[in-house]
């Protein structure tokens, strides 16, 4: 490729003009006031979008919470239940033990063993 200095150009090539001058946003053919209305409607948007966004999420938050509720009643209810079972067990336990020394004790009479006495003869 040659390369001309400007007075040297061909005739034949000729530079388009550019279509808009390079200006600055305060010589442009829009009011201030309309890009500040551009501002605020993206700002706005942004904003609408931002709390659709925490909307979606507090709802999301919300049904958590009330599964968790859920299941921290059933769960409450289910530990009352194992106490009172714990405690109808353990008078049991507590009776049967009654029983369980009575009926040894009414084995070994019925034997003849469980007066001091006889058991001194055993010995």
């Amino acid at each position: 490729m040659e390369s001309y200095a400007p007075e040297e150009q061909p005739s034949s090539i000729t530079v388009a003009p550019s279509p808009r001058p390079c200006s600055s946003i305060y010589s442009d053919g829009f009011p201030l006031e309309e890009l500040v209305y551009r501002v605020d409607e993206s700002v706005r948007m942004a904003e609408l979008s931002t709390i659709e966004q925490l909307e979606e999420e507090n709802r999301a938050l919300r049904n958590c919470l009330s599964l968790y509720r859920l299941v921290w009643k059933d769960s409450k209810e289910m530990f009352g239940e194992i106490m009172e079972l714990t405690l109808m067990l353990a008078g049991t336990r507590e009776e049967l033990d009654r029983i369980m020394t009575s009926a040894n004790r009414d084995w070994l009479a019925s034997w003849g063993i469980g007066t001091g006495s006889e058991v001194a003869v055993w010995i």
